[in-house]
């Protein structure tokens, strides 16, 4: 089980890395990275990355802006079940409770999570947490695209 403030640090570190660069996330997270290049577009290159079974992430994704697009890009990072002991409180104590619940679309599968997101300097972070059994933190989504 990983410490939340494992998980603070990583998620600071991603969020001081602007804009997003895919060798910068790679290195951040451990998780080496490959460019998808059937999600790709003209506005976001977009990398994906499995972690190794030893890693608190499953899977990291970087969508990095394109040049001229003037967008910071955006990290999805999904933890791995029961690897983290984040939960709500957890984050409102680090972040505060000027969180915006966001919960999942009615129409969204069940496995779908709802987040506490918070605006900061210019982008939101998004934590996820499971709407079923798993307990604490499954996502986190740095967005300095659509913030």
């Amino acid at each position: 089980m990983v410490s939340s403030d494992e998980v603070f640090l990583l998620v600071r570190d991603l969020a001081m890395s602007r804009p997003v660069k895919a060798d910068t996330v790679a290195a951040a997270t451990r998780v080496p990275l490959k460019e998808n290049a059937e999600q790709s577009n003209k506005y976001f290159r977009i990398y994906e990355g499995a972690a190794p079974p030893d890693s608190i992430l499953s899977r990291v994704e970087a969508r990095v802006p394109a040049a001229g697009v003037g967008k910071d890009g955006m990290v999805i990072l999904d933890l791995r079940e029961g690897a983290s002991c984040v939960g709500k409180s957890e984050v409102l104590a680090r972040y505060g409770r000027d969180a915006v619940f966001q919960p999942a679309s009615p129409n969204a599968p069940p496995e779908a999570p709802e987040y506490l997101v918070y605006k900061i300097e210019g982008s939101s972070i998004s934590f996820g947490f499971s709407r079923q059994g798993q307990k604490g933190l499954t996502s986190v989504v740095l967005d300095s695209i659509g913030a």
